[in-house]
């Protein structure tokens, strides 16, 4: 099953079978101005069209067991893949 998790650090070691998408990947959101709300809905915008001029741009990601990326504490988070894109597997957990 897909984990899409939400750490709160980057440079921690993340488990076995874990893929880190958040900044400064390809996957993660590449907007900062704006409130977070903003943010995400930007990045919501963004990852639609390019899934459909790509509709493989996620597929590297569909081998591991869990994504992971750094958030603020509280919703919403300014780069939060939607689980939809990622599939009907997908679910949200935040680690603590």
């Amino acid at each position: 099953m897909i984990r899409v998790s939400h750490y709160p650090r980057r440079d921690g070691p993340l488990p076995d079978g874990v893929k880190w998408v958040g900044r400064p990947t390809v996957w993660g959101n590449p907007y900062r101005d704006g409130t977070r709300a903003q943010q995400v809905e930007m990045y919501d915008n963004w990852l639609g069209h390019r899934l459909a001029d790509d509709p493989a741009f996620l597929d590297p990601l569909r081998g591991f067991d869990g994504l992971a990326f750094a958030c603020p504490t509280g919703p919403p988070c300014p780069v939060d893949p939607p689980p939809a894109a990622l599939g009907p597997r997908a679910r949200r957990v935040r680690r603590r």
